[in-house]
């Protein structure tokens, strides 16, 4: 028998919205995948792009070098080349080495004091201690100064100018941290300077009036320090150079002028490993990307800052307690004889001023210890090569420095309860501190004493280490 048309079962509009929350679900569920996977992706080819850039890097830096006309110096960051009499911007150093130095006065051993304008002051490395640490940045100056050959590196001594910024310290804190703070910021050295036909120094970067047919020459700079495979060219009529290299006039004299941006750049970190030995450079290659470069105007201080590069206050070997909580007697203090934490060694405090933006921390970013102490006197009292009670001959830890860590944990953002009108944050790092901060106890407050510093860089995606030989 036929059924009749009134008992065939249908589709209710209930199981309609079910399926279609269902589907929904699902649908959502597959579209979150492809911002992960992009995301993914993207951190895939910074990764690879900046490894490949690095291994570049390391031959440059180890290849380039100084014709036999010139001394015949190999390596980028070979010492002598910024003592030679064709590159003028470090004659004072020049005149440093017939003052009776045992080892050749470089940069990499001898930081001029030029805050108060005191000459045969300033910080020295002992012939047989690492040298001092320094960024070598040529991309910074050849960017910042590309516009006048009259401008050179701010790291002429004798105070000519006074502005801290201009000089274009690697991490300085100085007018941005507490006073007293150890945070004078690394010399931001450089052997490249601007095309000069009268001088002919193999390093160069070229200038907005440059000749045409010496481009090729000219902009050694911008070819050596970041990535070719992926330039973008752009123009204006303004003149002036964008990020990150140098300009390339294509019309002299016509008003045009362009610029090649690239997505991957570098710079070197580190120091000597023996400062009476020039031949041995340890430190770091530095991969950045989408880096801005030049120098911005501090709103509250009106100094001028290196664009992209934020300091802060920092406790390397942080600990809140002045003796650990042990339920045996005598427990271990977690603040030692010598000042120095005994607790977590991966434990970093942050911390800024309330007035200033919050620093932008994020997880899986690198922040560095650019903690360095810029007067001989005052390394010697707050950084004693002797600590009463350790037994040790030398300091445990220097007054100057560059160490790289990448934060693999962050606390909440609070106001700090010891210094007052400052907020922190508390971070993990990945691999143990390779120096810490001293500390002293007050009670139950356990604070530095002396201020060091940190720097925060968002557009560093790698670090890695490297041992350069110079010849």
């Amino acid at each position: 028998m036929r059924r009749s048309s009134s008992d065939r079962s249908g589709i209710t509009l209930t199981e309609i919205l079910i399926a279609i929350m269902i589907l929904g679900i699902g649908m959502v569920s597959v579209a979150t995948l492809f911002p992960i996977g992009l995301l993914r992706l993207r951190e895939a080819t910074r990764d690879a792009r900046s490894t490949i850039l690095a291994m570049s890097a390391k031959d440059d830096a180890e290849v380039r070098g100084l014709p036999k006309s010139l001394g015949d110096a190999k390596g980028l960051v070979n010492p002598e080349s910024f003592v030679h009499p064709n590159l003028p911007w470090y004659a004072p150093w020049r005149a440093a080495n017939f003052a009776g130095f045992p080892f050749t006065v470089t940069p990499f051993t001898y930081d001029f004091d030029t805050i108060n304008g005191t000459p045969g002051t300033g910080v020295v490395s002992d012939f047989f201690t690492p040298g001092l640490p320094v960024a070598y940045d040529p991309l910074f100056w050849a960017t910042t100064h590309f516009q006048s050959e009259g401008l050179a590196p701010e790291q002429t001594p004798i105070g000519l100018r006074g502005n801290l910024g201009q000089e274009g310290r690697f991490g300085s804190g100085i007018g941005f941290l507490r006073a007293g703070a150890a945070a004078h910021g690394l010399q931001r050295i450089t052997n490249f300077e601007p095309y000069n036909a009268a001088v002919p120094w193999p390093y160069t970067y070229s200038l907005s009036s440059t000749p045409a047919g010496l481009q090729s020459i000219a902009e050694v700079a911008g070819n050596v320090f970041t990535s070719l495979d992926d330039p973008v060219v752009t123009g204006d009529d303004s003149g002036q150079s964008g990020v990150p290299v140098v300009p390339f006039n294509f019309s002299p004299g016509a008003g045009y002028s362009s610029q090649r941006e690239y997505a991957f750049s570098w710079m070197l970190t580190g120091r000597l490993g023996v400062a009476g030995d020039p031949s041995i450079f340890e430190g770091n290659i530095v991969m950045f990307h989408s880096r801005p470069i030049g120098l911005d105007t501090d709103p509250g201080t009106g100094l001028l800052v290196p664009t992209g590069e934020r300091t802060v206050e920092a406790i390397w070997g942080y600990t809140n307690t002045p003796n650990a909580v042990s339920p045996i007697p005598n427990p271990l203090p977690s603040v030692a004889g010598t000042g120095y934490s005994t607790a977590d060694d991966r434990t970093v405090l942050l911390r800024w001023p309330a007035a200033s933006p919050d620093p932008l921390i994020r997880v899986g970013d690198f922040i560095a210890d650019v903690t360095y102490e810029r007067f001989q006197a005052s390394s010697n009292a707050n950084y004693p090569r002797a600590l009463p009670g350790s037994g040790r001959n030398g300091a445990q830890y220097s007054g100057q420095r560059i160490h790289w860590y990448r934060i693999t944990q962050k606390g909440e953002n609070e106001p700090d309860p010891v210094v007052a009108g400052h907020f922190r944050t508390i971070v993990r790092v990945d691999t143990p501190l390779q120096a810490k901060t001293r500390l002293q106890t007050n009670g139950t407050i356990v604070e530095s004493v002396v201020p060091e510093a940190a720097l925060i860089c968002p557009y560093v995606v790698n670090v890695f280490p490297i041992m350069l030989y110079s010849r």
